[in-house]
C-alpha cells in the first residue's frame, strides 16, 4: 500500500508540473506568425490581394492563403476555383504562373490539391534532382502551354459575368502527389480562372525507393 501511495504521489506531481497543452507560446512568436505575408500572382486583378496568414485554430492547416478584394473581408483560399473571376489570364505565361502558384514548394501545403508539387530538372526542396534520380529524362519535358478560343459564360475584365468568347489554356507538366508518385498531368484554365485537372498519367511509382516521403504533413 505504501508503494502504491508513493507511485500515486509521483505521478500526481508530474501531472501538476507539466502544462496540459504544452509550453505557453512566446508573445513575439505569436505576433510573427500572425503577421500577413504578401503572395504574388501576376494575373490577379489589381483590386485584389493574396496574403499568407496564420490560421492558428486549425491544427492541420497552420498557414492559409487569404484573398481580399476592394478592401473587403478576406476569405480562405483552398484551391484554384476560389479565384474564379478574380484573375485575368491573358497569356501562356500567366496560365503557367496560375497553376504553379498552387503547386510551388512554398505554397502547396495550403491548398487541397493532394499535395501537388511540380517536378523540374532543378534541384528542388527534396534536396535532389528527381528527374535524374528516377530515370525520367527520356520522358520528361518542360511544361507546355497552348490556347484555344471557347464560347460560353465568363467574368469579363470588369468582373461582370456574361456570355463571351475567351481563351482556354491547356498545360502539360509533371507533378508529385501525396501518394508518393509522379504523374504527367493535363490541366486547363480559362482567362477568368476556371481551372480543371483533366487527366493524370502515372510515370514514376513509389518515391520512397529514392528516399522521398511526399506525404501529408499531419
Amino acid at each position: 500500500m505504501k508503494l502504491h501511495a508513493v507511485i500515486h504521489s509521483v505521478v500526481l506531481a508530474i501531472l501538476l508540473s507539466t502544462p496540459l497543452f504544452g509550453a505557453e507560446p512566446d508573445a513575439k512568436e505569436i505576433a510573427s506568425k500572425q503577421e500577413p505575408q504578401a503572395l504574388t500572382l501576376p494575373p490577379l486583378r489589381k483590386e485584389c490581394k493574396l496574403e499568407r496568414q496564420w490560421v492558428g485554430a486549425v491544427f492541420q492547416l497552420p498557414w492559409g492563403a487569404w484573398l481580399s478584394c476592394n478592401n473587403g473581408e478576406a476569405m480562405l483560399i483552398t484551391g484554384p476555383l476560389n479565384l474564379l473571376g478574380k484573375v485575368h489570364i491573358d497569356s501562356s505565361g500567366d496560365a503557367l504562373a496560375f497553376v504553379r502558384f498552387f503547386s510551388s514548394p512554398g505554397n502547396y501545403e495550403m491548398f487541397d490539391l493532394d499535395g501537388m508539387v511540380e517536378v523540374t530538372t532543378a534541384d528542388d526542396f527534396w534536396g535532389l534532382n528527381l528527374v535524374q534520380e528516377t530515370g525520367l529524362e527520356d520522358r520528361f519535358h518542360a511544361p507546355t502551354v497552348s490556347g484555344r478560343s471557347v464560347e460560353g459564360f465568363c467574368y469579363d475584365k470588369n468582373g461582370v459575368f456574361r456570355e463571351c468568347t475567351q481563351t482556354e489554356y491547356t498545360i502539360h507538366r509533371f507533378v508529385a502527389l501525396y501518394d508518393d508518385n509522379i504523374y504527367k498531368v493535363q490541366e486547363t484554365v480559362t482567362e477568368d480562372g476556371f481551372y480543371t485537372l483533366c487527366s493524370k498519367e502515372l510515370v514514376v511509382k513509389d518515391l520512397s525507393r529514392f528516399g522521398i516521403m511526399h506525404t501529408p504533413p499531419y
